[in-house]
């Protein structure tokens, strides 16, 4: 909101004070928030080309895992009917330290670790839980980040931040691996302040 007040403050100033066509330097508190000046058409050139730049689409990043996503839902719905469990039945899938799958819900124990133990020897179930479950933490800050954004009009500056200029670095594979990287800095940053 600051922001959005300093720019208007910047523009109404700069429209009053010249009536010549050169673009005005950006202010010192513009160049502070790396916001282009809004009262010059390059200005505004400028905050468009950063807006497409970096324009993620949640639905794209979604599609990514999707097909992941549908593998894995796919593979839990055939064991449960093999086992002749209700379709619906809610089962929790975790990855343990040895790299093995473990299955809780409210099923027979005994069921529970043969499930956890088939899905473990599926290479392909355990790649595609591993690559979902790295991966859905940013997928659902990015729709956070994307609902507040519509809410509020306000760009989140830490989201911005984990992503490239370039478009084609910006798959959420990209983006998981950056927003991973600041979280353990947050973390080792807390640790170390307590």
């Amino acid at each position: 909101m600051l922001e959005l007040g300093t720019q208007l403050k910047n523009a109404f100033k700069t429209l009053s004070s010249s009536s010549s066509n050169t673009p005005q330097p950006i202010t010192e508190s513009s160049a502070e928030s790396e916001i282009p000046n809004t009262s010059s058409i390059q200005g505004l050139e400028q905050i468009a080309e950063q807006k497409k730049r970096k324009d993620v689409q949640v639905k794209n990043l979604t599609k990514e895992i999707g097909e992941q996503r549908a593998y894995l839902n796919e593979v839990i719905k055939n064991k449960l009917s093999e086992y002749g469990l209700a379709p619906n039945t809610q089962l929790k899938i975790e990855k343990l330290a040895n790299g093995k799958l473990a299955v809780q819900g409210s099923v027979v124990q005994s069921q529970l670790e043969r499930i956890g133990f088939e899905l473990s020897q599926d290479n392909h179930f355990v790649s595609a839980y591993t690559a979902v479950s790295k991966q859905n933490p940013t997928l659902e800050y990015a729709s956070n980040v994307n609902k507040l954004t519509q809410a509020y009009g306000q760009t989140n500056k830490v989201f911005q931040s984990l992503l490239s200029e370039k478009n084609e670095f910006n798959q959420l594979k990209d983006i998981t691996l950056r927003y991973q990287s600041l979280l353990s800095q947050t973390e080792f940053k807390g640790a170390s302040e307590a």
